[in-house]
């Protein structure tokens, strides 16, 4: 029977996507938003090639069915990897742990790749929902067939280059100037260790140590004699009246540039760093 046939009201939840987006869940399947009026939000299947909608009130009731059944078997598992995405992301945001760590405990806790193959035929749908490689599912498709753990055992794959220790000065290299590229620390890395680095193995270590890259913070440039003005400034207005301030133009149009640079910096730290002073970079009025 398909879902447009039956009476009884289902029962919907709501899922947050990878864009801050909603999702309705309504008997395993899956929902995306298409357009909203003021009394009637309409939402479809998300997969591409079904067709298959339902209609809610403004407070998120459900109203009706559209006359297009889903094409497909609802599939649980993407549920279940949905929710443990939304676990990743909101230990990242609240932990220092690695996010590779985080990523590997909530992938064994949920043990959701059995579920996948067993479930899912197409494997290109399924390193392409998870971004994981295709040998990656083969390999784990095999330890299945043999009732193998999915663990990998002690000392299995391609051995690290670097050490705990000389990742630890990396670390250390890159919080002495956070706005350094991968290239120019893996330039001082190798300058100073006899192995050589890529910067793509800078930004996996960073990564996995929780650094993420993210855009400064403008902040206005002032000059010891410009915070001394304003000190100044600040203590002669103190005992000012309203009508002392009516006389005083207030503006708020300004041209800034950040030293003239138009390209955006960018700085490494942890989520929990946004207010750090490293995080802000001075700028003058009209590029100084």
């Amino acid at each position: 029977m398909s879902s447009s046939d039956t009476d009884e009201t289902p029962t919907i939840s709501f899922l947050i996507s990878n864009k801050k987006k909603r999702l309705l869940v309504i008997d395993g399947y899956i929902y995306q938003q298409n357009k909203s009026t003021a009394k009637v939000s309409y939402w479809l299947c998300e997969i591409k090639l079904c067709n298959a909608g339902v209609h809610l009130n403004s407070d998120d009731q459900f109203r009706k069915y559209t006359e297009n059944p889903h094409t497909h078997m609802p599939v649980p598992e993407r549920l279940e990897i949905r929710k443990m995405l939304t676990n990743i992301k909101s230990r990242v945001d609240r932990e220092t742990t690695a996010i590779g760590q985080i990523y590997h405990e909530e992938l064994l806790k949920a043990n959701l790749f059995l579920k996948l193959l067993l479930s899912i035929i197409n494997s290109f749908e399924i390193f392409d929902f998870l971004g994981v490689s295709n040998d990656c599912i083969s390999n784990i498709a095999k330890k299945d067939k043999f009732k193998l753990p999915l663990e990998n055992r002690p000392g299995q794959g391609r051995k690290k280059l670097t050490t705990f220790k000389e990742d630890r000065y990396l670390l250390n290299l890159m919080k002495k100037d956070r706005q350094k590229s991968s290239r120019q620390l893996a330039t001082d890395w190798n300058s100073s260790h006899g192995k050589s680095i890529s910067a793509r193995t800078v930004r996996r270590r960073l990564f996995n140590a929780g650094y993420k890259s993210y855009t400064v913070k403008p902040k206005p440039y002032r000059k010891p004699s410009h915070c001394s003005a304003r000190l100044k400034f600040a203590k002669q207005c103190s005992d000012w009246n309203f009508s002392d301030w009516k006389t005083v133009l207030f503006s708020d149009e300004s041209h800034f540039e950040v030293f003239n640079r138009k390209n955006k910096p960018f700085v490494r730290r942890l989520p929990s760093e946004s207010d750090k002073p490293f995080n802000f970079q001075p700028r003058v009025q009209g590029g100084g």
